[in-house]
């Protein structure tokens, strides 16, 4: 699988699935702000908030397609079985930050550490782009709360 995310026009993730859950939820945190959405797609406002049910109805739609069009097919095959935007987005928060399911996340974490320490900087590969490499799954680590210690870290990166 490549760590490489695409992006489209409107600078949202294309074909996205897992390389990075913290870029991919900053970039829909974005979009739902520049749509005037991000209310209602992180449950903060509900049906009663809306001018009326067709007025929620949209808004729902609008996140529903923001969401799915960044994914893979796969990983959208999945998210589409929730009934709204902010079901699916909710979905989306509980898998990859591990809420669900604690061995999920304990696999996950597993996964993210192990990538971190066997990382290695080939002698033709771009340095500043395997620190890069590094920090984005150092990143992705804390976002599971599993952060690596700073001496740790700097010690992997030596």
């Amino acid at each position: 699988m490549s760590t490489k995310v695409e992006i489209n026009k409107n600078g949202r993730p294309v074909g996205w699935h897992w390389q990075s859950w913290v870029y991919y939820k900053g970039m829909m945190m974005i979009a739902f702000e520049k749509k005037g959405v991000v209310d209602f797609a992180t449950d903060k406002k509900t049906a009663t908030d809306a001018k009326d049910q067709a007025d929620f109805d949209g808004i729902q739609a609008k996140i529903k397609l923001m969401i799915m069009t960044p994914l893979s097919m796969q990983l959208a095959q999945q998210v589409m079985m929730n009934k709204t935007g902010t079901e699916m987005w909710k979905y989306l928060e509980d898998f990859y930050e591990g809420k669900t399911n604690a061995a999920t996340r304990a696999n996950q974490e597993i996964i993210l550490f192990n990538r971190l320490q066997t990382a290695r900087c080939k002698a033709d590969e771009d340095v500043a782009q395997h620190v890069d490499k590094m920090f984005t799954f150092k990143t992705q680590l804390a976002a599971l709360n599993a952060d690596v210690t700073e001496p740790i870290f700097i010690q992997m990166l030596v």
